[in-house]
Order: structure tokens, then sequence, then C-alpha cells
């Protein structure tokens, strides 16, 4: 699968995760990834560049809290994945810039 549908299909189903959470802050992020997906549409490196954002600093996507269990392993798992792809994305656009 082509990163740029990967990208899109892992944003969309944290959001939709997230979306169905009653975890503290969930409901937020969900409604902030759903729009970001919706704003950037089709301009993939912009749209990385909002989600790279979203992390880091007090009150980020890195501060949903959940408890241990299989909820606590999807966010996991998702937020692993779209912070990866959204840096891969990054820097697949500098790589093409460069040459």
């Amino acid at each position: 699968m082509p990163n740029r549908t990967k990208f899109a299909r892992v944003l969309g189903s944290f959001a939709t995760f997230l979306g169905s959470s009653q975890a503290p802050g969930a409901q937020f992020w969900a409604s902030k990834l759903s729009n970001a997906q919706s704003t950037f549409a089709g301009r993939p490196v912009r749209l990385a560049t909002e989600v790279l954002g979203f992390y880091g600093g007090m009150g980020s996507l890195n501060d949903v809290v959940f408890g241990p269990g299989r909820d606590r392993e999807t966010y996991d798992q998702l937020s692993d994945e779209l912070y990866a792809l959204a840096q891969s994305t990054i820097r697949r656009d500098r790589k093409r810039r460069a040459v």
C-alpha cells in the first residue's frame, strides 16, 4: 500500500478510535485529526506537518490517558504508526526535493 494511502487510512482509524473513546481528551483529538484530514486533503506533506505538531508538549495527543488493556495497546499502536508515517511523508518529500 502506498505511504500516502496508508497515512490517510491510519489517520482515519485513529480519529475513529479516539472518537469512540471516553478517555479524557480523546474526543478533542478525534476532532483535531478529522479536521486536519479534511482541511489538508490532497496535501500530504502539509497534513503530515500538522499531525506532527499534535505530538509533544503539555496537552498534546501524547497526553490522552488510557488504563492498561486493549484500548491502551490500540492507542499506542495507532499513535506510533501515525507518527512514523507522518515522518516518512516529510522525509520522502525532502528527498524528492533534493534530487
